[in-house]
């Protein structure tokens, strides 16, 4: 909920219908947190982590399959082009567009 104070525009917000707002939570590794600054600075003490997800996330929505492990260098690639990069989307989705897997659909029999 580290993000519940921006509404569905992305306006601040203290309170919903007159209540106020709980903005805290716990990450997976169990750290706690209280609003979107507290969560950025937990999540950012497992920047490779969050960054590999966001890739393997982005890279199966793409490619529109579940990600095996042929896809790993892949991963690799785009998690170091999106750190070379300052974190910036348009390379990672520049260097998704240019890989091998994205290019060369694998085709199967039924």
């Amino acid at each position: 909920f580290g993000l519940e104070n921006f509404d569905s525009f992305g306006r601040w917000r203290d309170t919903i219908d007159g209540k106020p707002i709980d903005a805290s939570g716990v990450t997976a590794t169990g750290e706690a947190f209280n609003g979107p600054i507290e969560m950025k600075q937990a999540l950012l003490k497992h920047k490779a982590d969050l960054t590999r997800q966001l890739v393997r996330k982005l890279m199966g929505y793409s490619l529109g399959r579940s990600l095996s492990d042929w896809d790993d260098c892949t991963i690799a690639e785009l998690q170091q082009t999106l750190a070379s990069n300052d974190y910036k989307a348009v390379p990672l989705i520049e260097g998704l567009v240019l890989s091998t897997p994205f290019r060369n659909r694998q085709v199967t029999d039924k």
